[in-house]
């Protein structure tokens, strides 16, 4: 019975069409540093909206889990980076857009004593 309830619960709230953004948005930075719980995050966001987030790193583990991995574009819903001191995108990506920054970011905060 409990495996036919979370069958049903995954049929019913989770997004089985994952995509990218096909039209152009503002290039959004998911911040935090490192164990906040980022990729977590970006899991809940990308279940939430049907659409997958990108990240500056190219972490080949997650590459099969979040297919925006390594991705900065206007095209995925946000882009993960632990790098809070700079909003400077990195050189291919201004090259492209013409931006030389994110347009927007969430900042994730973690209680530093948990």
């Amino acid at each position: 019975r409990a495996q036919q309830l979370k069958k049903k619960y995954l049929e019913t709230y989770c997004h089985k069409h994952m995509s990218f953004l096909d039209r152009s948005s503002p290039i959004v930075a998911l911040v935090s540093f490192q164990g906040s719980g980022n990729t977590w995050v970006r899991h809940l966001l990308e279940q939430a909206s049907g659409i997958y987030t990108g990240s500056i790193y190219c972490d080949t583990t997650l590459k099969a889990v979040f297919p925006g991995e390594y991705i900065v574009s206007a095209n995925v819903l946000a882009v993960k980076t632990h790098h809070p001191d700079t909003v400077q995108l990195p050189d291919d990506v201004q090259e492209q857009t013409g931006k030389n920054k994110y347009d927007k970011a969430i900042l994730l905060i973690r209680n530093p004593f948990d």
